[in-house]
């Protein structure tokens, strides 16, 4: 059996922080009101031992196990963030695949790149139609040089 502490229900007569009223000193900025007043507790009896060693910095050795312990929760957070969206867009299909692209030159049409880029056993014109679908060409759009155009993958 453990002893449980004991609360001394005696109320103290003096509080154990008292506000004390300090005035800015000259070097401080001052608002628009001309003075600033602040509180600041004052410590009317001895502090614990208990609370001094609150009070007392932590040691190197556990400020360095503080911060290993940070970074090595960050990098396992950034695996998982990393693992994460992998998963997520692996699984993503483009909704039109890309075989490539081809730059149109001067004086070439969408019929000479289909033609060209046509697969065996695949009509010219079905190759046209895929192209102009993929490109959001429609027929009256007349096509300048140097455009760069994605081939359909089939």
């Amino acid at each position: 059996m453990s002893a449980q502490p004991t609360i001394d229900p005696a109320p103290t007569d003096s509080p154990r922080w008292t506000p004390v009223l300090v005035l800015p000193v000259e070097d401080e900025p001052r608002t628009s009101s001309g003075q600033r007043r602040r509180f600041v507790p004052a410590l009317t009896t001895p502090p614990t031992p208990a609370e001094v060693a609150a009070l007392r910095p932590a040691s190197r050795a556990s400020a360095w196990r503080r911060r290993v312990g940070a970074v090595v929760a960050l990098v396992v957070l950034a695996f998982l963030l990393t693992v994460g969206v992998g998963s997520v867009t692996a699984g993503a299909q483009l909704a039109d695949p890309v075989a490539g692209t081809v730059t149109i030159g001067r004086g070439e049409t969408l019929w000479d790149v289909a033609s060209a880029t046509a697969p065996a056993g695949v009509d010219v014109r079905e190759q046209l139609d895929a192209i102009s679908t993929l490109n959001g060409f429609d027929g009256g759009t007349t096509i300048e040089p140097w455009t760069v155009v994605l081939l359909p993958a089939r």
